[in-house]
C-alpha cells in the first residue's frame, strides 16, 4: 500500500472516529458541555439543552453566558482557578438535583484551554435502579400493606394508631404526630413514608429544638445567596418526606415560613430572588401541647391548624402492656447482632418489665435492654440481674389501692433482692458481689429477714 492509501485511509478512520464520538456524545444520558474559560458555552449534547431548558439554537451567535441562568455557573471559574476537578449539586428552578461537575482541560503551557461541564440527574437515579430492564410503570404503585417490622403493635392501642397510620399514608395531608418523649414518633413517621407512594424518594428530619433560629433557618430552607450553602431539607427531600421533630421549638420567624410552605408550597430560602416549589409531603412531631402553647402565645394558631389536618398519637409504654415483651425481644436479636453476644430475658424478669412505668417509654427500655445485656454475666437476664431503681418503680405499680409505707416497701424490696441474689449465684460472697456491697452485709440482711445461711 503506497503512502497516498495509507494517507487517505487514517483520514477516513479519523472521520469514522469523530462520527462514533459524536454519536456517543449525543447518545449519552448525561449532559455534557463544553465551556470556555469565561464561561462561554461553546458545544451541548442533548442531554445537556434538555437538563437547562435551552434549544440548540439559542446557542448560535451567543457569548454563552445568557442563556445559562438556570444554573450556578461559578463553578466554571472555580474549576479554572483551581486547575481541578470541581462538583458540586445543583438544584433548578422546577426542583430537580443535578451533580455538576467541571473539569478543566490544559494546555502544555499550564494554561486552561477548556472547561467540560458534566451534569447528571440525581432525580432519576432512584427511580432508574429498580425498574432496570423493566418497563416504568404508568402510575405510581400502590401503598405497601404492610408496616415496617420493627413497628410492634400487639396491644389495642398501639395496633388502633398503626392502623390510622395507615390510612394516612395514602394521602399527602400533613399529619401532626404526638406524644411523649421516646415513645416511637420518628419510628411511626418512617412507617407512613413508607406505606406511601413515596416509599422509593427520600424521607428526611431534622429536629426543631436547640438551635440558633439563623442556622434552623438554613437547615430547612436553604441559603443561596452569595457564598450559601445551597438548598436546605426541602429541597433535598423532593418527591419523598420530611419529618420536622420538636415542632413546638420552632421559632415564630420560621413558623411563618413552613405555614406558607403549607399553603402555597413554597420554599424561601436566604439570599433568593425567588420561591422554590418542592415537592414534599410534611410530617411534624411534638411532645409537647400544641394547642396549649397556641393559649398561651408561643405557637401560631394558624400553623397548628394547618398542621392538625390528621393527627396521631403515640400512646406511651404504659399503655402498651402486651408490647413490652416483642419489643424486648427484638431489641436483645438486634443487639444480638451488634455486640455478637446473645442474650434471653427470663419470664419473671420479663413480668416485671412489662409491670413497670417507664416514663422514657420504649427509648428508655432500649437503654435498660442494652445495659443488661452488657452487664449479665450468663446467656439468661434474671430478676436479679435488674437495677433496684426499676423494682421500686414495679412496687409501686403494684401497691395500687394498698396503704403501704416507704419503710415497709424498701424492706420488701431489699430482701426480695437478697433472696433473689442467694438463690441465683448460691453463696454470700457471690451474691454480695452481684449486689455491690460486702459479705458481711449480706449476711447479716440474710439474718434480719430470715433467709437462712448459705
Amino acid at each position: 500500500m503506497n503512502d497516498t492509501a495509507c494517507d487517505l485511509r487514517s483520514v477516513a478512520m479519523a472521520h469514522a472516529d469523530r462520527d462514533l464520538l459524536q454519536v456517543m456524545v449525543n447518545g449519552s444520558l448525561d449532559g455534557l458541555c463544553l465551556l470556555a474559560p469565561g464561561r462561554g458555552l461553546l458545544a451541548a449534547n442533548p442531554a445537556a439543552l434538555e437538563l437547562l431548558g435551552l434549544h440548540r439554537a439559542s446557542l448560535a451567535g451567543a457569548d454563552g453566558t445568557a442563556p445559562l441562568k438556570n444554573l450556578d455557573w461559578s463553578i466554571v471559574d472555580h474549576a479554572v482557578q483551581s486547575r481541578s476537578l470541581v462538583e458540586r449539586v445543583e438544584i433548578l428552578e422546577d426542583g430537580r438535583h443535578l451533580l455538576a461537575s467541571a473539569r478543566p482541560t490544559m494546555l502544555p503551557s499550564g494554561a486552561v484551554s477548556f472547561v467540560v461541564l458534566t451534569l447528571r440527574d440525581l432525580t432519576t437515579i432512584g427511580a432508574a435502579v429498580p425498574t432496570a430492564g423493566a418497563r416504568a410503570p404508568a402510575h405510581p404503585a400502590p401503598a405497601r400493606e404492610a408496616p415496617p417490622v420493627d413497628l410492634i403493635a400487639r396491644s389495642p392501642a398501639m395496633a388502633a394508631t398503626r392502623d390510622q397510620a395507615r390510612r394516612y399514608a395514602a394521602v399527602d395531608s400533613p399529619v401532626l404526630i404526638l406524644g411523649e418523649t421516646g415513645t416511637g414518633k420518628r419510628l411511626l413517621a418512617r412507617m407512613i413514608h413508607e406505606a406511601s407512594a413515596r416509599r422509593d424518594r427520600p424521607f428526611l428530619e431534622i429536629g426543631c429544638g436547640a438551635r440558633p433560629e439563623a442556622l434552623l433557618d438554613v437547615e430547612i430552607f436553604g441559603d443561596t445567596g452569595g457564598e450559601g450553602v445551597g438548598g436546605g431539607v426541602f429541597d433535598r427531600a423532593h418527591r419523598g418526606t420530611v419529618l420536622l421533630r420538636d415542632v413546638g421549638d420552632l421559632p415564630p420567624g420560621l413558623q411563618i415560613k413552613l405555614l406558607r410552605f403549607i399553603d402555597d408550597g413554597e420554599v424561601w430560602s436566604i439570599g433568593a430572588a425567588e420561591p422554590r416549589r418542592p415537592d414534599v409531603r410534611v410530617l411534624v412531631a411534638s411532645s409537647r401541647d400544641l394547642g396549649w402553647m397556641v393559649g398561651e402565645g408561643a405557637f401560631r394558631a394558624d400553623l397548628y391548624y394547618r398542621l392538625n389536618v390528621l393527627t396521631l398519637v403515640m400512646p406511651p409504654l404504659r399503655e402498651r402492656r402486651e408490647d413490652v415483651a416483642p419489643l424486648v425481644e427484638m431489641m436483645l436479636a438486634r443487639l444480638a447482632r451488634t455486640h455478637g453476644r446473645a442474650c434471653m430475658m427470663a419470664p419473671a424478669a420479663m413480668e416485671v418489665l412489662a409491670r413497670c412505668p417507664f416514663p422514657g417509654n420504649v427509648r428508655e427500655l432500649g437503654s435498660l435492654v442494652e445495659r443488661l445485656l452488657v452487664w449479665t454475666r450468663s446467656g439468661i437476664i434474671d430478676v436479679p440481674d435488674l437495677p433496684a431503681e426499676l423494682a421500686v418503680r414495679t412496687h409501686e405499680g403494684s401497691a395500687t389501692g394498698k396503704r403501704l409505707t416507704m419503710r415497709k416497701m424498701l424492706r420488701d424490696i431489699e430482701a426480695q433482692m437478697v433472696r433473689d441474689a442467694l438463690a441465683r449465684y448460691g453463696t454470700q460472697t457471690e451474691a454480695a458481689k452481684h449486689l455491690g456491697v460486702t459479705q458481711s452485709t449480706v449476711a447479716r440482711k440474710a439474718k434480719q429477714y430470715g433467709l437462712g445461711r448459705r
